[in-house]
């Protein structure tokens, strides 16, 4: 084809610049390469249709894998913040509660263990406090209920040799009072005796004065 052109322009030029003989020589050349560029041409944009469908569906694919890239990150998202949340909150609340239950049950063994100083940890810390607080207490309370309870053994044991020297005295007060009651009935009995003495004495005297009297009378009578 190059060739052929060489010679249109030879011709061109050979005509005195006459494009008419020019055109006259080269005239049919193109009709090839024409038909090859519509052939590229529509080669090209079946080509380029062929690739914008591949290019759509591998943009639909690669909408779909970050579509799935994302439903899996904000899956695994969501697992570790429910994770997060369950480790530093509901675990350790969990802990707390179960530690406040055992210690409303009277158990102040196991400490409370604040960890992070964030709002469970402080409110650990303060059940801490709380429970080393009541410990104390109860310690104090306990060794006292001891001391009271050794107080009132010694009281009970005192008591009980009170109650048996009351009842010895009680025994002796009785003793003294059966003997009172024998020197009673001994006093009145002497006494009985002394007034029935006394009793006689008085007749005896009676008597004698009577005779006496008498005797008197009659010795006066015998006098001349």
């Amino acid at each position: 084809m190059g060739d052929d052109y060489r010679k249109g322009l030879d011709a061109y030029k050979q005509a005195g610049a006459d494009f008419k003989v020019g055109d006259k020589q080269v005239a049919g050349m193109d009709r090839p390469p024409t038909e090859l560029l519509t052939q590229a041409s529509e080669l090209l944009a079946k080509r380029a249709k062929a690739n914008a469908a591949a290019a759509e569906s591998s943009a639909d694919s690669a909408l779909w894998r970050v579509g799935v890239a994302m439903a899996a990150g904000t899956v695994l998202g969501l697992g570790f913040f429910l994770y997060y949340v369950n480790a530093t909150i509901i675990r350790r609340a969990r802990e707390v509660v179960a530690n406040l239950t055992r210690l409303a049950d009277g158990d102040f063994t196991r400490p409370f263990q604040p960890g992070r100083m964030d709002e469970i940890g402080r409110i650990a810390a303060c059940s801490e406090t709380v429970r080393t607080h009541l410990g104390a207490l109860i310690g104090e309370l306990l060794n006292a209920a001891r001391q009271v309870g050794g107080t009132s053994q010694e009281l009970g044991r005192s008591a009980q040799a009170l109650a048996q020297g009351a009842e010895t005295q009680n025994d002796a007060i009785a003793g003294n009072a059966a003997s009172l009651e024998e020197m009673a009935t001994s006093v009145d009995t002497i006494a009985d005796q002394t007034a029935r003495i006394s009793d006689d004495s008085r007749h005896s005297a009676q008597k004698t004065a009577t005779a006496w009297t008498r005797w008197r009378g009659c010795a006066a009578r015998r006098k001349p």
